[in-house]
């Protein structure tokens, strides 16, 4: 049996986006004849609707777009992330089908609220056990359920769920489930993926089963960065490690499992990426999704010549410059909305000159250290660079405030008011 975990940039409520990449997911999947996909958390509608969940109209079209998928799914099981209203409540769902067909809803029973996750300001945690639910005239299983697919007994751990003590996979050991699907979407945090991989192989080993964890993909909406972690395990074994900051669509991984037999031979793989690495690749996929989803033109950077501005240009640059080589030049501009430029520019340095201004705003407390420094570091990386004075602007606000406090501003009481409105 072949099974497989797809990783999706989504947006909040882009509902032809999302399941345009849905359905690419699953089709790349059917031709690498995959038998069971599993998909993030809440993928149909993205993760980052917030207050939105909290409108019946959301969860009713994120229905709807469920019921457009099913014609996609014959001969392939997939898990398909979605809020559902039941019973006055709201749940975070994960929908299995399979051959056009819906075999039920498994609701996610421990809900994360710490950090950037607010979830029970929104859903309801499952702790009902087995109900059903009717829709368009039939009946379908609702709640925590495990199911049937060729030799795979399959059970759920959605995100959270998994990093609790009392998990659902201690329960689906105990019903012989050899598959565990884990839906996600978790944050970005700096060597967060050695803890993922730890929970997958030893949770793969301590419940006897093949596990498999899909994350979400990039800045899908506000602060919150994904690395598009696919895990897959099976008895203490890593299987397979899918790529992480990809600035594709979606991105498939793989493994050929046999769960009636022990242990597969270990992968070789590994992902080894430093601090320094991991925080680039981050910011630089939270960067073109930012720019992309926000239909941005492009970046203007004020350039002091210090580490803080620097380092941002240096990040935009290898944005453009990753970017340009995992998808072709042509591709990265479609994806970032600059068809315009097709044609126009031809190569990564050239298109960071359309894409990033660069000003060094000097002023007569400025040094020429700084200003080479600035020029010099826009120009190797291609960016456009402007140099001008702000001396009048600033003399204009210090005379302003002046004028209204009936006094002089001085630098040894009122240093801190002076250098913000230079910076400003």
């Amino acid at each position: 049996m072949k099974i497989a975990g797809a990783t999706l940039n989504q947006t909040p409520l882009d509902w032809s986006n999302n399941l345009t990449n849905i359905k690419n997911a699953i089709s790349e999947a059917k031709e690498e004849k995959v038998d069971i996909l599993c998909l993030p958390e809440l993928c149909i509608t993205g993760y980052g609707c917030e207050d939105m969940f909290l409108y019946p109209w959301v969860a009713e079209k994120a229905l709807e777009e469920l019921i457009k998928l099913l014609p996609f799914t014959s001969d392939i099981g997939v898990a398909i992330g979605l809020p559902m209203w039941y019973k006055n409540h709201i749940f975070n769902t994960v929908c299995l089908v399979r051959d056009e067909q819906i075999l039920g809803f498994q609701a996610k029973q421990k809900l994360p609220n710490y950090g950037v996750h607010y979830e029970q300001r929104w859903f309801t945690p499952w702790n009902q056990g087995q109900q059903t639910i009717h829709l368009n005239g039939k009946e379908y299983p609702f709640g925590d359920y495990t199911y049937t697919i060729d030799d795979a007994i399959i059970g759920f751990e959605i995100c959270e769920d998994a990093w609790n003590e009392d998990r659902p996979a201690c329960r689906l050991a105990e019903q012989k489930v050899n598959l565990i699907l884990n839906p996600s979407a978790s944050h970005f945090a700096l060597n967060k993926e050695k803890s993922r991989e730890n929970l997958v192989v030893s949770s793969s080993k301590e419940f006897d089963c093949t596990y498999v964890y899909a994350n979400q993909l990039g800045n899908e909406a506000g602060r919150i960065i994904y690395d598009g972690d696919v895990i897959i395990a099976q008895r203490g074994n890593m299987l397979a490690l899918g790529k992480r900051f990809s600035k594709k669509t979606f991105c498939l991984t793989s493994a050929e499992v046999d769960l009636t037999q022990t242990a597969p031979a270990p992968t070789k793989e590994k992902r080894e990426l430093t601090t320094y690495q991991q925080f680039t690749k981050a910011i630089t996929l939270g960067l073109f999704d930012y720019m992309r989803k926000s239909f941005s033109k492009g970046f203007v950077l004020s350039l002091s010549g210090g580490a803080d501005s620097s380092s941002l240009l240096v990040l935009v640059a290898e944005m453009v410059k990753t970017g340009v080589k995992e998808l072709g030049l042509e591709v990265f501009l479609r994806r970032i909305n600059r068809s315009d430029l097709i044609g126009k520019v031809q190569s990564d340095k050239e298109l960071t000159g359309k894409l990033l201004i660069a000003a060094y705003q000097g002023s007569k407390n400025s040094s020429d250290a700084t200003l080479q420094s600035a020029r010099e570091l826009a120009e190797s990386v291609g960016a456009t660079f402007y140099h001008w004075t702000i001396d009048q602007p600033v003399e204009v606000a210090v005379q302003v405030v002046e004028k209204e406090l009936g006094r002089k501003l001085d630098w040894k009481t009122d240093d801190i008011a002076l250098q913000n409105i230079q910076a400003r």
